[in-house]
Formats: structure tokens, sequence, C-alpha cells
């Protein structure tokens, strides 16, 4: 397995919006669910409930870790030092949707 697959597998599981100084989850429920599907990094936007939901990466040169994408939704996202993600930015239809910082980090299966 190389090191590329291995990272991209321990991205796998739910993802929870979090406090971007603390670490420490919003108590807001499971938000995101990563996986990988076909040699391809995928997110699916769990409080959306339209065909809009899910996403691939699709990072192209582009200066972020991670590039989420489809016809109307992109999300660019990099890692922190304390393991959460950060989304950088987020559009829909070309509008941004994010003004704040906004952390998400992995929901620890029990």
């Amino acid at each position: 397995m190389s090191i590329l697959t291995v990272g991209l597998l321990s991205l796998s599981g739910y993802w929870q919006f979090a406090d971007c100084d603390t670490g420490l989850s919003k108590n807001q429920g499971d938000a995101f669910k990563i996986y990988k599907t076909e040699n391809k990094l995928k997110v699916e936007l769990l409080f959306i409930n339209s065909i809009d939901r899910a996403l691939i990466n699709e990072n192209s040169g582009e200066n972020f870790d991670y590039v989420f994408k489809n016809k109307r939704i992109t999300m660019k996202v990099n890692h922190t030092q304390n393991e959460l993600l950060k989304i950088m930015n987020w559009t829909y239809d070309n509008k941004s949707v994010v003004e704040t910082e906004l952390c998400i980090y992995k929901r620890l299966e029990v």
C-alpha cells in the first residue's frame, strides 16, 4: 500500500464541525462523510439533501491540500497542525458561502 493510499484512508470516515483554535467539537453532529471509491477521494455533505451533496477531489495544482468539487459547489481544504481539516474557500454557484473560519475533525469510531 502506497503512502498516498494510507493518507487517503486515514481521511475516510465521518467529520464534524470544530473550533479551529481548540479542535473541540461544536456538537452539531456529523456534517461530512469522506470516503474513497474508484481511486478518487470523495466528500459527501450530509447537511444537504440534493444531488449536489457529493463532491470529488480534483486538485489540479492549486495551493490547497484538497479541492472537492461538483458542478455547483467547490470546497478548498487544508490540513492543520492539530489534525483538523480547515475549509479555506467554499463556493456555491460561484458565490462565497463561508466568510468565517470553518474546521472539521474526524469523529472517533467507537
